[in-house]
């Protein structure tokens, strides 16, 4: 019985780092001079992305990942009570761009011989990190007040995109200082 419960707490740690290895990571920088309680209402720029860049390799933004990125931003801006108006009306409007990178994760794999031999080997494995950046700009100033952003190694297709997308905005404008 003793065994048996040890083996399964080492597979649950195991599945525990598994499942931390895919997290969405998120990060910001500001000016810490800017009174952002001062910026109480908000739009899109005029210039939010079009589906004409290459995030992917090979694949141009999808419009539908556009307005799910631009309803996640809405929902969650209008949940923390500050409305969206017309731009010439906003104290700060909002610009967003989706990108992702290929790479190649190199890793040390292990193995153990019929014969009871430990051996380890480089193992190579392609992945794609996808990143979200949202940035807060002052229209008066014409500068960027706020940068944030949110990154996830991606191994497979979402099962729900809004959801990833919505956890990662959600995680992103958390750290916004207003």
């Amino acid at each position: 019985m003793g065994r048996s419960r040890a083996r399964a707490a080492v597979c649950l740690c195991a599945a525990a780092l598994l499942a931390g290895c895919n997290t969405i990571r998120s990060g910001s920088d500001f000016d810490s001079q800017i009174d952002f309680a001062r910026y109480k209402t908000w739009a899109f720029a005029d210039n939010v992305p079009e589906p004409t860049g290459q995030p992917r390799p090979g694949e141009p933004v999808s419009p539908i990942e556009n307005r799910r990125i631009e309803h996640a931003i809405r929902e969650y801006l209008v949940a923390q009570s500050i409305p969206e108006v017309p731009r010439a009306e906003a104290d700060v409007v909002i610009t967003y761009h989706l990108q992702f990178e290929e790479g190649v994760r190199i890793s040390n794999g292990h193995t153990v011989s019929p014969y009871g031999y430990y051996y380890s080997y480089p193992r190579a494995r392609r992945q794609t990190k996808g990143t979200l950046v949202i940035d807060v700009i002052d229209p008066r100033k014409r500068e960027i007040v706020w940068h944030g952003f949110a990154y996830k190694t991606i191994y497979e297709q979402a099962s729900s995109p809004e959801d990833e997308i919505r956890r990662a905005v959600a995680l992103i404008l958390d750290r916004y200082p207003g």
